[in-house]
């Protein structure tokens, strides 16, 4: 509900995507990490550039203080 479903990558164009997916900010080690704060929406476009390319994606929702890379 705070991204409202839409990619939260700054720069990325997929406004109205459908098709979005939760991603984990600090990888994954327990169920602490499954907090709201560790939590952000992703097209799927910005997703596999996380988990497949050297790029960064840089991200910022409301409540963050300042924007995050994800590598």
């Amino acid at each position: 509900m705070r991204d409202e479903n839409t990619c939260q990558s700054t720069g990325c164009d997929a406004s109205g995507r459908k098709s979005t997916v939760v991603h984990h900010i600090r990888h994954r080690r327990s169920a602490d990490d499954d907090r709201i704060g560790n939590l952000v929406v992703l097209c799927h476009r910005c997703h596999r550039k996380v988990h497949h390319t050297d790029q960064v994606v840089t991200v910022q929702h409301e409540g963050m203080e300042e924007p995050k890379e994800l590598t």
